[in-house]
This record gives C-alpha cells, sequence and structure tokens, in this order.
C-alpha cells in the first residue's frame, strides 16, 4: 500500500481517532482519581469530625462509663507525651507527705487493704506501696488502657478496672488524688468512696482553680468539704503547697474517719 492510498488514510485516520479516544480516556481516569482521593480526603476529615465530637461528648458525660472513651484516649497517647506518670509520683508523694501524724501511724500499725482510686499507670501506687510496706495496695481506674499499662509497668501490684467508676468491693483506707475534680458532682463520689471505706478516706486536689483547665469540671475549697458526711467526720482540711513544675498554686487536702476510726484513735493512733 503506498501513501496517498484510501486504506492507508483509513487506517491511519482509525488509529488517530483510537489514540484521541484514549487520551480522553486516561484524563477521564485522572479525573475520577481526583475526585476519589479528595472523596477520601473529606471521609477522613468526617471520620476525624465525629471521632473528635465523641471523644467531646464522652468527655461532657456525667456518666463515667461514657467517660471511659475519653480515658481511653487520654491514656494511649497524650498521658505520657505530658508527662502523667510523673505528675501522678509527685502528687501521691504530697499525699502521703501531707498526711496527719495519726493516720500515718495507723497505716505503718497494721496490715491493711489500701485502694488507689483513680490510679492511671498506677505511678502513684508505687509510692503509696512503698510508703505503707504492710499494706496491700490495690490500684483501680476507669480506663482498662491505664489498667493494663499499670499492671505491665508494676506487676508486683494488683489493678483493677471499673468501667463506671463504681466500687464493688469493700477497703481498710482509700485515697485519691487528683481524680474528683474531673467529675461534675465530686461531693456524691466522695460519699460513694466513704461507703466503700471501712477506716479512711484521704483526698487530694486542686485548690480553689480558677479557670478550669480541660478535663476539670470542679473547683474546690475548705468549704466543698463538709465536716459530716456519709457516716464519717472529717479529720482535717489543709492546704498542701506543690512544685510550680507540676502544679501552679496549691491543692487541698482533706481526710474522713468513720465511727469505728475515731472511737479507736488515740495519741498513738488506732488499737490494733
Amino acid at each position: 500500500m503506498e501513501a496517498g492510498d484510501p486504506t492507508v488514510e483509513a487506517l491511519r485516520k482509525e488509529l488517530a481517532d483510537r489514540d484521541a479516544r484514549i487520551t480522553r480516556l486516561n484524563a477521564g481516569l485522572e479525573r475520577l482519581r481526583s475526585e476519589a482521593e479528595r472523596l477520601k480526603t473529606r471521609l477522613l476529615q468526617r471520620d476525624e469530625a465525629i471521632k473528635f465530637l465523641r471523644m467531646e461528648l464522652s468527655y461532657l458525660s456525667p456518666d463515667p462509663a461514657k467517660q471511659r472513651m475519653w480515658w481511653d484516649a487520654q491514656f494511649a497517647g497524650p498521658w505520657e507525651a505530658n508527662s502523667g506518670p510523673a505528675q501522678s509520683t509527685y502528687f501521691m508523694q504530697r499525699l502521703v507527705e501531707g498526711l496527719g501524724d495519726v493516720e500515718r501511724r495507723f497505716l505503718y500499725s497494721r496490715r491493711l487493704r489500701v485502694l488507689d482510686w483513680g490510679c492511671a499507670t498506677g505511678d502513684g501506687l508505687r509510692v503509696l506501696a512503698d510508703a505503707f510496706p504492710e499494706c496491700d495496695a490495690v490500684g483501680m481506674d476507669l480506663s482498662q488502657i491505664a489498667v493494663e499499662t499499670a499492671q505491665r509497668k508494676f506487676p508486683d501490684l494488683s489493678f483493677v478496672s471499673t468501667p463506671d467508676g463504681e466500687l464493688h468491693d469493700e477497703f481498710d483506707v482509700i485515697v485519691t488524688s487528683n481524680t474528683l475534680e474531673h467529675f461534675a458532682q465530686p461531693i456524691e463520689w466522695l460519699q460513694r468512696l466513704l461507703a466503700a471505706a471501712r477506716w479512711l478516706v484521704v483526698v487530694l486536689v486542686p485548690y480553689r482553680e480558677a479557670p478550669l483547665m480541660e478535663g476539670h469540671k470542679a473547683s474546690f475549697s475548705e468549704e466543698t468539704f463538709p465536716p459530716v458526711l456519709g457516716g464519717f467526720t472529717r479529720l482535717y482540711a489543709r492546704l498542701i503547697p506543690c512544685d510550680a513544675q507540676f502544679w501552679a498554686g496549691a491543692q487541698i487536702q482533706a481526710a474522713y474517719g468513720s465511727p469505728a476510726y475515731r472511737g479507736q484513735a488515740g495519741p498513738s493512733g488506732p488499737d490494733a
């Protein structure tokens, strides 16, 4: 076939048309790929927005069982990054140092079952267990992730997850450090701690915090802690100075004793 042959020209035209169609198809596919990427990005953004809203709703919920999602997210990442373990260690050290002489002697005097309610990743419980080695120390937290992390870090200590925050067992002594401020109705939760304690409950929380930092829902002063609550009597409510590295300002520590504890307390502490 020679140039100018109708058959050759027809083939050339057909090939040119085919190449043009392929070019158009490739352009169309590229547009579809670009649109698919835009849709994928929008879906990811939507999913992130939904996740954020769920976290916010979890955080805002008065129901601890629903707050658990927020806490799990905190302990999965930000807790370590924001020096949470160091803070837990420091605040429990301050709580132990802030105990009254009678309470300290009491904790030294016998084998007691002591609970750290809101133990996070167990660093504060380590301080408590080392300070009172005769006691059986147990940590409890809303977050399953926190409890699993704590158990890996401190295999010699005992940890329990409580999805709803409730205590389904009795303890001789309950302590809670920098936990009650995360609840909108902290005194109601303090009453639940008292109901689960045989002898003592000791609380450490920020003092007159204003404005409240993210995650905090209540501010505390001396007037926050009633003289009598749940059948327990307030033994003291005293200010605890803090290193500004861990807390800008003071905290307040309150201790409540049961009638049985107060009935036995004396210059040397409760009798065995």
